[in-house]
């Protein structure tokens, strides 16, 4: 991806087929991720799919990740990782899918709820905002910010947007990181 793509990145429907094309791309030679091996996008979902999806979560998405989800709903292999201390490989989902990963989805916001104090009351009060974990420890704020938030213990401000977090991860960019960008949250 170059910096005048990355730039550009803007949570469009647009923007979401340039990164699966791209990913698609480099990971055709990464063996665990090949398309030999199953490294391939999960065909996006239907409206009506999206809405089913909102609802077994119990919230309305940001037009960002319905259009995320419209394009990609995942990735048809997992991921090889390592233990925190470099001694074993496990294998997880690279991104997130419907339905296959909706208890994933609800168990790993809830325990960054929990770690971070946050009630549901702070939730539906909007004194924080709620939070879509769409791949790994990468998280999407559902709030009008749509900036990305890498949570493992503590909070790392990781993309201005969805399309630009994802192309981070994919692509190794860290172009758009500027501290007077962040907004600043209470919770996170």
């Amino acid at each position: 991806m170059t910096k005048k793509e990355f730039i550009n990145l803007d949570d469009s429907i647009e923007s979401f087929e340039l990164i699966k094309i791209l990913s698609e791309e480099k990971w055709k030679n990464i063996e665990h991720l090949s398309s030999e091996c199953g490294g391939k996008r999960i065909k996006g979902l239907t409206k009506l799919e999206i809405i089913s999806f909102e609802n077994q979560l119990g919230y309305k998405f940001p037009q960002a990740l319905k259009n995320f989800y419209k394009v990609m709903n995942g990735l048809a292999i997992v991921n090889e990782n390592f233990s925190e201390d470099g001694e074993y490989p496990f294998y997880q989902d690279l991104y997130r899918s419907f339905p296959e990963d909706i208890e994933t989805i609800k168990r790993n916001a809830n325990l960054e709820f929990e770690s971070y104090n946050v009630s549901i009351d702070d939730i539906n009060s909007k004194k924080a905002p709620m939070i879509f974990n769409y791949c790994g420890n990468r998280y999407l704020i559902l709030d009008d910010s749509k900036q990305v938030l890498s949570i493992r213990g503590d909070s790392i401000f990781f993309g201005l947007n969805l399309s630009k977090g994802l192309s981070k991860d994919i692509f190794n960019n860290f172009m758009d990181t500027k501290v007077e960008d962040l907004l600043k949250y209470k919770w996170w």
